[in-house]
This record gives C-alpha cells, sequence and structure tokens, in this order.
C-alpha cells in the first residue's frame, strides 16, 4: 500500500473516492426511513451497487434513505437480508414506492460505463406513456 501522502496527491486512488463517499452519504444520515420513518441509524442505501456502476454511487436517485432494520437485519423486508423473500420484498416495495427511482435502478443495473439504450428507450417509452395518459385525464376532468 501506498503512503498517506501519496494517496492523498493521487486524485483518482480510493481514499479520495471513500472521502466522495462519506461526505455524500452523510446528507442522508438522519433523514427519515423511507418504510417506516425512523430517523435513528438511517444510512443511505445504493440502490445500483456501487461497485457494478461507479458513474452512479454519487447520484441522488440512487439513494433509498433506511434504518438499520430496513437496510439489513429485517427478515421480512430489507435489501441485504439473508432471506431472498426479504430481499425480493423490499424490491416490490421499492417499485411501488417510488417508480422513478427504481426506473432509474433498472436502467443503470448493468451499467459499467455503456447505456443500455434498449433499457432508457424502454423507460423513456414507459414515461411518455404515463405522461399522455395524465394529459388525457386532466383533459377529461376540465372538459375539454
Amino acid at each position: 500500500m501506498k503512503p498517506l501522502a501519496k494517496r492523498i496527491r493521487d486524485r483518482r486512488s480510493t481514499y479520495w473516492q471513500r472521502k466522495c463517499d462519506e461526505l455524500f452519504l452523510s446528507q442522508f444520515r438522519g433523514q427519515p426511513c423511507e418504510v417506516c420513518g425512523e430517523r435513528s441509524g438511517t444510512v443511505g442505501h445504493h440502490v445500483v451497487p456501487k461497485a457494478s456502476c461507479k458513474a452512479n454511487r454519487l447520484v441522488h436517485e440512487n439513494i433509498v434513505v433506511l434504518c438499520q432494520t430496513h437496510h439489513k437485519f429485517s427478515r421480512d423486508m430489507a435489501p441485504h437480508s439473508p432471506n431472498p423473500l426479504a430481499v425480493l420484498r423490499w424490491w416490490e416495495w421499492f417499485k411501488g414506492h417510488d417508480s422513478g427511482r427504481f426506473l432509474h435502478a433498472l436502467v443503470h443495473e448493468k451499467d459499467a460505463g455503456k447505456p443500455d439504450w434498449k433499457a432508457c428507450h424502454d423507460v423513456l417509452k414507459a414515461l411518455f406513456s404515463w405522461r399522455a395518459k395524465i394529459k388525457e385525464g386532466i383533459r377529461a376532468s376540465s372538459g375539454e
């Protein structure tokens, strides 16, 4: 391992990566858990893992604020639970809770620097369809 002084000078080192992560994630501490509202011990959970998509590690849409229970320890619903059903339930909850961030996760799930253009197209198509339905509903309610 390089001495600390060399790691600090190297702007691409993991030292700076960790510092960025700490600073970015500090803004989520103390925010209410998006599942239960608990404020104690909350953390920012990366929906798309940091290791699989470095470009999204500092993107707000990739973060869900969770208490420790709903982050790791719940056997009912948690993304890092040892119980696979709890992980599945968490994804089902997340899809219903915030479909925009869920779609963001789908688009960037396998993103290693290259966009999945097919997934981007599908997301845009879904969003435009949703927008058209809202406009139709507004027109119908206003009597146009």
